[in-house]
């Protein structure tokens, strides 16, 4: 595609677009008959990509955002479900929607904004199909004769080409205008009836807002308003306060007036910083503007309001809302698998009942050192040298303890929570060899009297059982 010369179409009729609005104002692109696609990222052969145009700013162009087809001296432009939209002559398409485009016709696609242009072509041998001569126009709407070069080197040779300006670089026009060169100019070229005028308490940014507006454009002098993003929320798991910020963006070629107020006005978590409900803005290309999110303690339900700007460009309502944040769950740490079964058994310590703790402990006293005395008298109690049986337990508890402490950490973990558990669990078996040995040794009575002491000793750790693990209350209540 030739983006400096327009191609006929099949009745002679040659469709350009003209960059008014973007990164290379003026630059043309030529349509060639039948469709095109436009966007950042449209396909090479039958594209037009205008990725180059885009600039950063509140809306962006879709690598696919429309198509425009030029078929029999009829031009239509069709969105291509963009997520900012198809706007012609300010007014959106819908999703699939063609619109027949007219000469002068301004189509917009996320920042960009591009004139629709058509003029008189040839069709080789054919001669052109007659055209209705178009109505005579007022010698006040001609453009002007000599082109307006500012002082950075900005050319103008059309008046959309000073709206354009404005909306680029509203200061070097506003420059222009406030040095006098600007009515110097109108003066040379015949046109004392756009000389802006100076005199007046009006601020030269006011000034040059109204020069604009009197100016015989065909582009829409009108502001236009556009507010990123379309909604706010906050996710909160407690009290404080948060700010979040509002673009509020000029998209055409004037200055934006706007006011900014909360809806309802009786909200107490939302505010704007800095601005009270009649506080009246001037924005040129964009402002920031700080919305104040004072959140609760306690959250029972979400909150919503809304922030609303109202313009000399549009209206647009920003709705904004607290709610409670989800808690994410947090990677479980490395499990202490001695730690967790410690644990597990001090609660079914605490769920017994005293009187029932006692009884447990004497029943397992007893039965512990029914099997020592049969550890001792069995052939392997035999050779333990210090006729007790102490090698016989302690074979009895670390070896299986050990073999079990690590198949319960290989279960549950890696091998290095088999090995550490392994060896837990045998050095607590020893320990407890030991101080059996121990109590037989210090508690020793013939076998008549073994049970009954040993119930007594069980029956009393029963009872000291309450010191580290008391017991839970509801618990206790629920077994009386």
């Amino acid at each position: 595609m030739n983006p400096s010369q327009p191609l006929p179409s099949a009745n002679g009729a040659c469709w350009a677009l003209v960059a008014v609005k973007g990164r290379e104002l003026g630059r043309g692109y030529a349509l060639e008959p039948g469709e095109t696609i436009l966007g950042s990222a449209p396909p090479r052969d039958r594209g037009l990509d205008l990725a180059s145009q885009e600039d950063a700013g509140p809306r962006s162009l879709a690598a696919r955002h429309a198509a425009i087809e030029a078929r029999e001296g009829v031009l239509t432009v069709r969105d291509l479900e963009s997520p900012g939209g198809t706007f012609v002559n300010r007014q959106r398409l819908l999703t699939g929607q063609s619109r027949t485009l007219q000469d002068g016709d301004t189509i917009q696609l996320g920042g960009i904004k591009l004139r629709v242009e058509q003029r008189a072509g040839a069709t080789g041998s054919s001669a052109p199909a007659p055209q209705p001569a178009a109505p005579a126009r007022s010698s006040l709407a001609q453009p002007p004769a000599t082109p307006f070069l500012t002082a950075k080197g900005a050319r103008c040779a059309s008046w959309d080409d000073f709206l354009v300006l404005a909306a680029r670089d509203w200061r070097d026009l506003y420059d222009e205008l406030d040095s006098g060169r600007l009515a110097g100019y109108l003066h040379r070229i015949g046109r004392l009836d756009l000389a802006p005028t100076m005199a007046g308490d009006h601020a030269v940014d006011e000034k040059l807002d109204l020069w604009l507006a009197r100016l015989p454009a065909k582009l829409s002098a009108a502001p236009e308003l556009d507010v990123h993003p379309g909604k706010l929320v906050v996710s909160a798991a407690g009290g404080g306060m948060t700010t979040q910020s509002l673009k509020i963006a000029n998209v055409g070629y004037r200055l934006l007036r706007w006011t900014a107020r909360v809806e309802p006005a009786a909200c107490g978590w939302l505010s704007i910083k800095g601005a009270g409900a009649s506080h009246l803005f001037t924005t040129i290309d964009h402002t920031e503007l700080e919305i104040a999110f004072q959140i609760p303690d306690l959250l029972p339900a979400p909150l919503e309001s809304a922030i609303v700007i109202e313009s000399n460009g549009g209206t647009r309502r920003v709705a904004a809302r607290i709610e409670r944040a989800s808690v994410a769950a947090e990677p479980a740490a490395p499990a202490d698998f001695a730690s967790a079964w410690g644990a597990g058994v001090v609660q079914r310590i605490e769920r017994l009942p005293l009187a029932r703790r006692v009884v447990l402990g004497a029943a397992v006293a007893i039965g512990v050192r029914t099997i020592l005395s049969l550890i001792a008298w069995s052939p392997l109690g035999a050779l333990s040298p210090d006729g007790q049986g102490l090698l016989s337990v302690a074979a009895a508890l670390v070896v299986p303890g050990a073999v079990a402490g690590a198949i319960a950490g290989r279960a549950r973990g890696t091998i290095k929570d088999a090995l550490a558990l392994g060896f837990t669990a045998g050095a607590a078996g020893l320990i407890v060899t030991a101080v059996l040995v121990a109590m037989v040794h210090t508690f020793d009575a013939p076998a008549l009297l073994a049970i009954p002491v040993w119930g007594a000793l069980g029956a009393a750790a029963g009872l000291l059982s309450a010191l580290f693990a008391p017991v839970r209350r509801h618990d206790a209540e629920g077994s009386s």
